[in-house]
């Protein structure tokens, strides 16, 4: 059952360019719950991902979402206010959200 969960998840990928194999790769190593709920997060994060200006497959692409995967919607609202409050724009949040996604993840301890 958990093999055929990861095959549909990772036919989003696929149907971007990924290869079968590394579509399933990281697939597998992002959900490792047999939750629908993962699936539909997955294929909202991609195209949160795309409207934010990734290119899809790109190393930053694949960063960001693993990223938002991880992260939970409240979360992720924190780091928006707590950036507020150091004078950056919701704009400064996202640049720099794009140019390094594993930024969020890398102060995760210390919000």
């Amino acid at each position: 059952m958990h093999q055929q969960l990861i095959t549909g998840r990772s036919n989003l990928l696929v149907s971007l360019g990924a290869s079968v194999q590394s579509a399933k790769q990281y697939c597998s190593r992002c959900f490792s719950s047999e939750s629908s709920s993962s699936a539909r997060s997955l294929n909202l994060f991609v195209k949160k991902a795309l409207r934010m200006g990734f290119r899809p497959l790109s190393a930053p692409f694949m960063k960001a979402l693993h990223v938002m995967l991880m992260m939970d919607a409240s979360k992720w609202g924190k780091w928006v206010e707590f950036y507020r409050k150091c004078s950056w724009t919701e704009d400064d949040f996202f640049l720099a959200f794009r140019k390094d996604p594993l930024f969020m993840q890398s102060r995760r301890r210390t919000l």
